[in-house]
């Protein structure tokens, strides 16, 4: 399992410690500052996968923001948004199937 976090690496330090999470939980760890191209590119993403060696169709990505999931989709992984219902406004609410819970997947025999 690994965590991506789109801050730099003494944010993530921090707010591991305020959670009180051992970055030892992790496989991998890998935030923003070790790359040029943040989300929605896919960088982070593609980057994780390698360091696990698990194929991208096979990652699951959680994410929090729209631009998250639109980096996962992109790195043809698996994913899921999670957000507070009070923040569904009509447009996401409109494409929930697309955004919660109905993984996709692209690049591999899953393809509709």
């Amino acid at each position: 399992m690994s965590l991506l976090y789109s801050a730099d690496r003494i944010k993530v330090d921090a707010n591991l410690a305020a959670a009180g999470l051992k970055l030892s939980m992790f496989d991998a760890v890998v935030s923003a500052d070790a790359f040029e191209n943040l989300k929605p590119a896919p960088d982070i993403f593609l980057a994780a996968s390698k360091i696990l060696d698990v194929p991208t169709n096979e990652c699951l990505v959680i994410e929090d923001a729209l631009a998250g999931v639109q980096a996962a989709k992109s790195a043809c992984m698996m994913r899921v948004l999670i957000v507070e219902s009070e923040y569904i406004d009509a447009s996401l609410q409109s494409r929930k199937n697309r955004y919660l819970g109905r993984p996709e997947f692209c690049g591999s025999r899953y393809d509709a």
